[in-house]
């Protein structure tokens, strides 16, 4: 996620957290709905800030997904 969203504060916030916690051995999930909705970039494929970040101004959010699951696959 932070490869494709480094700029995304709640996604660094959510990310130290769970670094935190592993850190204690400590679970990672659950984790709250609206913390997901704001950090994870699935969930923000609607959102124009993340298309232009892929270089897909202008793309449906139906693009954006696809694209960040062709960028998972890969990774």
């Amino acid at each position: 996620a932070l490869a494709v969203d480094p700029d995304n504060f709640a996604l660094q916030a959510q990310a130290a957290r769970a670094e935190e916690k592993r850190a204690r051995g400590e679970w990672t999930s659950p984790t709250c709905l609206g913390d997901e909705k704001a950090a994870n970039p699935f969930l923000r494929a609607v959102q124009p800030d993340l298309a232009a970040r892929l270089d897909m101004r202008g793309a449906t959010p139906a693009a954006v997904f696809r694209e960040l699951r062709e960028r998972k696959n890969r990774f």
